[in-house]
């Protein structure tokens, strides 16, 4: 899908005129990615690209519109000040705030919505180091051992 969403058009349309960037809505491309596993969205600025996480369109339509609306922000200062700015800079905190949201850049994991993570085929969810250690000492109970990450796991008596 590209395009703002219906849903969010018009409110996107606000933000561009409150932002004094009136074609904002109509000027950008919006794409929904299934592959997004840490990240909400991207913003590619420079092109006009605002790439959200799939899983957004299934879950609470105010965090759609609050992700939506940190990514336009980008774009908006962006179109206003090139890249005399910092990413997160007071410009774009001032866009958020205005839209009606508190600017942040985090979100915690149950709350962006993310399905559950299923183990990576091909990864151990075990830390190597951690995983020799374990094989050294097997089933044994009490003793001492060393452990070194950097040089390997040793066992000692």
């Amino acid at each position: 899908m590209k395009g703002i969403p219906e849903g969010l058009r018009s409110r996107a349309r606000r933000w561009g005129k409150l932002w004094g960037v009136p074609h904002l809505a109509d000027s950008v491309t919006v794409e929904f990615s299934p592959r997004f596993r840490s990240s909400l969205g991207l913003c590619r600025p420079v092109e006009g690209r605002v790439r959200l996480a799939a899983h957004l369109t299934n879950g609470r339509p105010e965090l759609l519109e609050e992700v939506l609306c940190h990514e336009l922000a980008h774009v908006a200062v962006y179109r206003l000040h090139g890249r005399s700015v910092r990413l997160h800079g007071p410009e774009w905190k001032g866009m958020v705030r205005s839209a009606g949201f508190e600017p942040r850049v985090r979100f915690h994991r149950e709350e962006g919505g993310f399905p559950a993570r299923a183990p990576r085929p091909g990864f151990s969810q075990t830390p190597p180091g951690l995983r020799r250690v374990t094989d050294l000492l097997g089933d044994r109970v009490g003793g001492s051992f060393r452990a070194s990450v950097s040089n390997g796991a040793q066992a000692s008596p």
